[in-house]
C-alpha cells in the first residue's frame, strides 16, 4: 500500500545539514557512516559526497549521496525542468520519498496511485511496485530518497510515459 502523508517528527527538519545530522545519528546505530563525512560527538561533519559508484540509466541534474551502506542509501536528488526518473521498480527495495523543494510527483502502479509531494511530506513505495518519479507539470524538484533495507536494483518498466 503507498501511503501519502505529512511529516512531523520532531527530530527531521527539511533542510540538507540537519538531515545529514538525523541520517549520521542513523548511521552510527547501523555502523555505517555517510559518504565523504566523518563522524563527531553531535553527529556527522562534512559535506555531501556526490555518488559516483552507480551507472543509471537516466539522467538528472543532481544526485547527492548522504548514506551508502550495503542494504540502505540515503540520496538527495535534484531534478531540472521536464527531467524524470522512469518506469521502474526494485526487487528487493523500498523508497520512501520525501519532498524538499519544489513539487514531486511520484506515480505509481498496482495499486496505481499519483501522489504529490510538497516540501515536508513523503510517500512510501514498496518492493516490487512500479513508479516514476517527476516534477509536478514537468517543473524542477528536490527531494530526499531512502532506499532500503536490501540489496538496491533498478528493473525497467515498460510503456514509459503511458501511465499504463
Amino acid at each position: 500500500m503507498v501511503r501519502s502523508r505529512r511529516l512531523v517528527p520532531k527530530r527531521l527538519v527539511i533542510r540538507p545539514t540537519k538531515l545529514l545530522i538525523w541520517w549520521g545519528n542513523l548511521s552510527r546505530r547501523m555502523g555505517t557512516i555517510p559518504l565523504g563525512c566523518t563522524t563527531s560527538g553531535n553527529g556527522v561533519e562534512g559535506a555531501l559526497a556526490l555518488s559516483s559508484s552507480e551507472e543509471r540509466p537516466y539522467s538528472v541534474q543532481k544526485v547527492e549521496t548522504a548514506l551508502e551502506s550495503a542494504d540502505l542509501q540515503v540520496r538527495l536528488f535534484t531534478l531540472a525542468a521536464g527531467e524524470v526518473i522512469p518506469w521502474h521498480y526494485h526487487s528487493n527495495v523500498a523508497d520512501v520519498f520525501v519532498g524538499l523543494e519544489g513539487v514531486v510527483l511520484v506515480e505509481t502502479r498496482a495499486p496505481r496511485g499519483r501522489h504529490t509531494l510538497r516540501p515536508g511530506e513523503h510517500c512510501h513505495v514498496p518492493a516490487k511496485t512500479a513508479h516514476q518519479v517527476s516534477g509536478l507539470d514537468g517543473a524542477p524538484c528536490r527531494f530526499a530518497l531512502t532506499q532500503g533495507v536490501g540489496a538496491y536494483d533498478f528493473v525497467p518498466v515498460g510503456g514509459a510515459g503511458t501511465g499504463t
